[in-house]
């Protein structure tokens, strides 16, 4: 039956583009016989002395997608759910997967008009709200298997669901489509607050195959934050994002833990990018993610080092930031993936007003940046002639280093007339010497800031006048008359 309900459903599909009406009444009476069977199917299901037969008749149940308000229905699910068979409750679990099948079809049709698209997300958290009881037992179930199943289900379930809206968030304030976006959101509340506990155990559990899945669904969660803070669902879009932030924030102290002790890299780094999108960098989540920048996992490493920019702190304290700032500086000449160190890099130039809290990490980040590539021969004898360009360490992470130092002293220079950094020279004149005009153009910049404390770089500047590169040429000359005279 479950084959021929299947051969229906896409032979009616056909039939709705080709528009044939006859053929299309005779194929809806069709299923319409097979939909009058749903009662004794539930009968199977919840009293056959067979585990077998209650297994089929509860996948052809979800199939055929009865009304989930009938108790016989739910009843059947808990039923093999709470079985003795292992297998019954690993079955029921599939059924889920089944039940969603069709929205989960429907979500991802490009063809489906904005009306249906949301229609459909509609079914699916209606349809989540009144099985959140058996999504619930099946979390809570002994066998690790059950939990990773059904965990899988709703996790696919809400990527596409989050994806969908997030293709539609423009149009979710129309007259015609906000009942149906609030109506959604509600329901989806619902389920996360009745789910939350059985997550936070899931987290807990020893078993990557549930700790993967179930940092992805809260991820999932996180990112429909955004899309019920559109403008246009308001007020009743802000009350829901900040109940659905609530209760995902219950979470971030196992997702650390998670983040920091799992073996298993993928699920470190599924943990990493779930705190990111459920909670800014505060107190509680700066002293994990710094930990985890020395995690063995590259992707682990570029996640938790993009977890923490600045631009998403919040209530931090002075010497927090600076904290933050001298381990970044730090673990950006530590690390040897050059992906990362960019990263780092990128990371460092958001903290750029707090710089000056890290000034010899800084000054030896920027030695070690603008150094050569291990193994490279200098001096008299080098194969190379005495004046070519230097191959520096990594000109990408240089060059990010430099505009972070440059925002910063722009930034110092602008609020006091203080002495710049003196330790930084030494790194800034050794920077004028990279291959890359991009890297020499922005030291240039960064010493006409500096004026006539940085006289000491003057005979490398005069150097540069002759450079190959126009804007090059320009930014030295513009230098060296920032620099000279010197200073009595």
């Amino acid at each position: 039956m479950q084959h021929q309900w299947r051969g229906l459903r896409a032979e009616i599909q056909g039939e709705l583009r080709a528009a044939r009406k006859e053929q299309l009444e005779r194929l809806m009476e069709r299923q319409q016989s097979l939909m009058r069977l749903a009662d004794r199917i539930t009968d199977l299901a919840l009293g056959d002395p067979e585990p077998q037969v209650r297994q089929l008749a509860l996948q052809t149940l979800a199939l055929l997608q009865p009304d989930l308000t009938k108790t016989k229905v739910l009843a059947a699910w808990k039923t093999l759910l709470q079985d003795s068979d292992r297998r019954s409750a690993l079955v029921a679990a599939r059924a889920c997967r089944i039940w969603f099948e069709t929205s989960i079809s429907d979500l991802t049709n490009p063809r489906l008009e904005t009306v249906q698209s949301l229609q459909a997300g509609r079914k699916m958290a209606s349809d989540l709200a009144v099985m959140s009881h058996i999504i619930t037992l099946a979390l809570n179930h002994p066998e690790v298997a059950v939990r990773a199943e059904i965990l899988a289900t709703l996790d696919e379930v809400l990527s596409v669901l989050v994806q969908r809206l997030n293709g539609l968030q423009s149009q979710l304030g129309l007259p015609e489509y906000r009942p149906l976006a609030v109506a959604m959101a509600a329901d989806l509340l619902k389920v996360t607050q009745q789910l939350s506990r059985s997550l936070r155990d899931c987290l807990g559990l020893p078993h990557s195959s549930v700790r993967q899945p179930a940092c992805r669904l809260l991820e999932s969660l996180a990112n429909l934050v955004q899309v019920w803070r559109e403008e246009a669902l308001q007020p009743e879009g802000g009350k829901f994002a900040e109940q659905l932030q609530s209760q995902l924030a219950f979470n971030i102290p196992d997702l650390l833990t998670v983040a920091l002790s799992d073996p298993n890299r993928e699920v470190r780094l599924q943990a990493l990018l779930a705190v990111e999108s459920i909670e800014p960098l505060s107190s509680r989540t700066w002293p994990a993610l710094l930990e985890a920048l020395h995690d063995p996992y590259p992707p682990a490493r570029w996640a938790a080092a993009r977890s923490l920019e600045t631009g998403r702190s919040t209530g931090l304290s002075e010497s927090e930031r600076a904290a933050i700032v001298r381990v970044l500086a730090r673990r950006l000449m530590e690390e040897n993936e050059v992906g990362v160190r960019l990263r780092l890099a990128h990371t460092l130039q958001t903290w750029r007003t707090d710089l000056l809290s890290a000034r010899q990490e800084i000054a030896a980040a920027l030695a070690n940046a603008a150094s050569d590539w291990p193994g490279v021969k200098r001096g008299p004898f080098a194969p190379a002639h005495r004046q070519a360009r230097r191959q520096v360490r990594d000109q990408d992470v240089l060059l990010a280093l430099l505009e972070a130092v440059r925002e910063s002293v722009q930034h110092q220079r602008l609020a006091s007339r203080e002495p710049l950094p003196e330790e930084w020279l030494p790194g800034l004149v050794a920077s004028l010497d990279a291959e890359k005009p991009a890297v020499r153009l922005e030291t240039c910049r960064i010493l006409a800031i500096y004026g006539p404390q940085a006289f000491a770089a003057r005979p490398a500047l005069m150097r540069l006048l002759q450079d190959t590169d126009l804007q090059v040429r320009g930014a030295a000359a513009a230098a060296l008359l920032r620099i000279t005279p010197a200073p009595q």
